[in-house]
């Protein structure tokens, strides 16, 4: 404090008269309740902001966690996928191979009504997991919130 400098201010009388009551509680001269004042202005500001950051990082470490969660499922899913699709495309290599085909009849060409009827299993297995899971998202939302 020995780099003291004369400085004017004009302050509200509330605030002048908070200045006068806390010099005579605290046994100090005005200038060095305004001092302190500042130095626990920034010391308080300082502390919320690492509140501020800890609380969202954690937060942000708890959202995190679920979205990991998810990725880690369709990464697997993908691998399984990946695996299958490589797969059917020996078995169709080696189909092709031993019948020693030269072309191909492509959906766009030609769809047999066996296709269509696979097209429309599918979809009806899609559309059962995708209830099942909607169902069980309900249900955990329910126990959560119950």
């Amino acid at each position: 404090m020995s780099n003291k400098q004369r400085k004017n201010f004009m302050l509200r009388e509330e605030t002048i008269e908070k200045i006068n009551k806390l010099s005579v509680n605290e046994a100090k001269s005005k200038s060095e309740i305004v001092d302190l004042a500042i130095h626990h202005f920034y010391k308080n500001k300082e502390e919320e902001y690492q509140f501020f950051i800890k609380t969202l990082s954690e937060l942000l470490d708890e959202k995190m966690k679920d979205v990991m969660e998810v990725l880690n499922k369709i990464r697997v899913t993908s691998n399984v996928v990946d695996r299958e699709t490589k797969m059917m495309l020996e078995f169709w290599n080696h189909y092709f191979f031993i019948h020693e085909f030269d072309a191909i009849a492509t959906t766009d060409k030609v769809k047999t009504d066996a296709l269509i009827e696979a097209e429309h299993v599918v979809k009806k297995i899609i559309s059962e997991r995708r209830q099942r899971k909607i169902d069980k998202d309900v249900g955990r939302k329910n126990v959560a919130s119950g």
